[in-house]
C-alpha cells in the first residue's frame, strides 16, 4: 500500500518536473519565450504644401505639391504612394505625378518642377447610352485656359482623340488617346502645337496640322509614330479627312485656296481648289465624298459644297451672323445641324432640299453632338451647366440634364455611349474664408508591413482674380 502511494507520488511529481522544466527551460532556451511584435501602426504622411485652407486663385493655383511620410518601425514603401484631388464633385489621379524612387524619395516627394500647374486638370467621363447620371471618369491633362477642344472618334479601334487649343492660339502639346472598350488612356506628348487633327482609321494613322510650319505630320494610330511630314504651302489652319475617297483636305488661315491629300498615298494633288469663301471651317462630307465650307459673305455665314474635283454642287444661306461653334450630322433624316450661340438656337441643312430650318432653345447653344442609333441630337449650353436632348425628327427637346462640373464638349462613341470633357474648375461664385467652392487632396502610402496612412488637406479656390 506504501509502495503504490510511493508510486503515485513519485508520478505526479515527475509530471510536475516536466511542466516546470518544459515552460522555464525549453522556452529560455529557445530565445526567452517572448512573442515577436507585429507592427500595425499607419505610417505618417502629411502634406507638406500647400497649407490647410490655403486660398487660391484660378489665375493663380499652387505650383507644386509636397508630401512628407515616414515609418519607424517597418519603413516607407514608396511605391505605395497615391494622391488625388477632388472638386466639383469629382476626382482626378495626380500619382503619376509624384516620384518614388525608394532612396530619392524615402522620406517625402513632390511634383516636378516642369509642372507648374498640377492641380488644372480635369476629367472625360464616359456615360452610358440611357442618361448622364453614372459615368467613368478618366484624368485628363488640359491646358490652363483652353479655347478649344474637339473629340474625334475612331471607330475602327473604339478610341476617342481629344485635343485642345489655349486662349493664346497655340495648342496644348499633347493628345489624349482614351480608349472606351478597355477604359485605358493614353498620353501622346507632342513636339510642337497642332491646329487640327484628322483621323483616317482604315488606314492605320492620323494627320496633325502644325500651327508652326507650313506642314502637315502623319502618326501611325498604333504605336503613335510619325510615318512622315508633307509640306504645304502655308501654314494648315484646318483638315478634314473623307473616308469615301481616303482624300484629307486642307485649308489655310485667310488663303482661298484648297488642298487635297490623296492618304493612300500621302501625295498632295496636283491642282488645288480656289474656295469662293475664305473658309471659316472646312469639313469633309458627312456622306459620300467632297466637302463643305462655311464662309461669310455680306455678313452672313453661307454653306458651299463642293465635289472633289473642286466643282461647286450646292450652297444655302444659313442666316447667321457669326461662325457657328459647332457642327452635328446625323444621317437620318439627313441633315446637318449648326449651333447659333446667339441666336439661341440650332440651324438644320436638309441635305436633300438644302432647305434651312430652325430649332429654337432656351439655351444658348455652343458644343453639338448627334446619336445615330436613337436619332437624337444633344446641345451643350455656351457655360456649359446644361444638355438639352432634341428628337431630330420632330425637332422638339424631350429631356434635359443638369451638369456638374460643367461640359467643355462631347461626342458620342462607342454603341452610342457619350463621351463629354468636363471642366471641375467652373466657378460661378467666389469664395469667403472658404466656404463654398473646395478642393480636397487626399494621399496614402503604405509602410512594408502593410499598414496603410492617409493624409487630407483641404484649399480654397476663388474666381476673381487677387487684389
Amino acid at each position: 500500500m506504501i509502495n503504490r502511494m510511493f508510486r503515485i507520488v513519485n508520478f505526479w511529481l515527475f509530471i510536475l518536473f516536466l511542466f516546470f522544466t518544459g515552460f522555464t527551460g525549453c522556452g529560455g532556451g529557445g530565445g526567452g519565450g517572448g512573442t515577436a511584435q507585429v507592427d500595425t501602426t499607419p505610417p505618417s504622411i502629411s502634406f507638406s504644401y500647400p497649407a490647410e485652407s490655403n486660398v487660391f486663385y484660378l489665375s493663380a493655383l499652387p505650383s507644386y505639391v509636397a508630401l512628407q511620410y515616414s515609418d519607424a518601425a517597418s519603413g516607407i514603401n514608396v511605391s505605395t504612394l497615391k494622391v488625388y484631388y477632388t472638386m466639383n464633385e469629382r476626382t482626378i489621379d495626380l500619382t503619376g505625378l509624384f516620384p518614388k524612387s525608394s532612396a530619392a524619395n524615402a522620406a517625402q516627394s513632390r511634383t516636378p518642377s516642369s509642372e507648374t500647374n498640377p492641380l488644372f486638370r480635369s476629367t472625360a467621363s464616359v456615360y452610358p447610352v440611357t442618361d448622364f447620371s453614372t459615368f467613368t471618369p478618366f484624368t485628363i491633362a488640359i491646358p490652363p485656359t483652353p479655347s478649344e477642344c474637339d473629340f474625334q472618334y475612331d471607330s475602327v479601334n473604339s478610341a476617342a482623340f481629344l485635343f485642345c487649343l489655349s486662349d493664346s492660339d497655340s495648342p496644348y502639346l499633347k493628345l489624349n488617346i482614351i480608349n472606351v472598350v478597355s477604359g485605358t488612356l493614353t498620353e501622346s506628348v507632342l513636339d510642337y502645337p497642332i491646329s487640327s487633327l484628322a483621323l483616317a482609321p482604315a488606314l492605320g494613322k492620323y494627320y496633325l496640322a502644325r500651327a508652326d510650319a507650313a506642314s502637315i505630320a502623319v502618326f501611325n494610330l498604333s504605336d503613335h509614330s510619325q510615318r512622315t511630314t508633307i509640306a504645304l504651302p502655308y501654314s494648315p489652319d484646318e483638315v478634314s479627312f473623307n473616308p469615301t475617297e481616303n482624300y484629307l483636305y486642307i485649308s489655310y488661315k485667310g488663303q482661298l485656296r484648297i488642298d487635297i491629300l490623296d492618304c493612300t498615298s500621302d501625295i498632295l494633288l496636283p491642282l488645288p481648289i480656289s474656295a469662293d469663301y475664305v473658309p471659316l471651317i472646312i469639313h469633309s462630307a458627312f456622306s459620300g465624298g467632297g466637302f463643305f465650307i462655311l464662309g461669310q459673305k455680306a455678313g452672313e455665314v453661307w454653306y458651299i459644297a463642293y465635289d472633289s474635283a473642286g466643282s461647286k454642287t450646292a450652297e444655302a444661306n444659313l442666316s447667321m451672323s457669326q461662325q457657328p461653334n459647332d457642327v452635328a450630322y446625323l444621317p437620318v433624316p439627313k441633315r446637318l445641324y449648326f449651333s447659333d450661340t446667339a441666336g439661341n438656337r440650332i440651324v438644320v441643312l436638309n441635305l436633300d432640299t438644302y432647305d434651312v430650318s430652325f430649332i429654337a432653345l432656351t439655351i444658348s447653344p455652343k458644343e453639338l453632338f448627334g446619336d445615330s442609333i436613337s436619332g437624337r441630337l444633344y446641345a451643350v449650353s455656351y457655360d456649359g451647366n446644361l444638355i438639352v436632348r432634341i428628337d431630330a425628327n420632330s425637332g422638339q427637346t424631350d429631356a434635359s440634364y443638369a451638369m456638374e462640373p460643367s461640359v467643355v464638349t462631347g461626342e458620342t462613341v462607342f454603341q452610342a455611349q457619350k463621351i463629354l470633357l468636363e471642366n471641375i474648375w467652373a466657378i460661378s461664385n467666389p469664395v469667403v474664408e472658404c466656404e463654398g467652392e473646395k478642393g480636397i487632396l487626399q494621399a496614402q502610402i503604405n509602410d512594408n508591413a502593410g499598414n496603410t496612412g492617409y493624409a487630407t488637406r483641404s484649399i480654397c479656390i476663388r474666381s476673381e482674380s487677387p487684389p
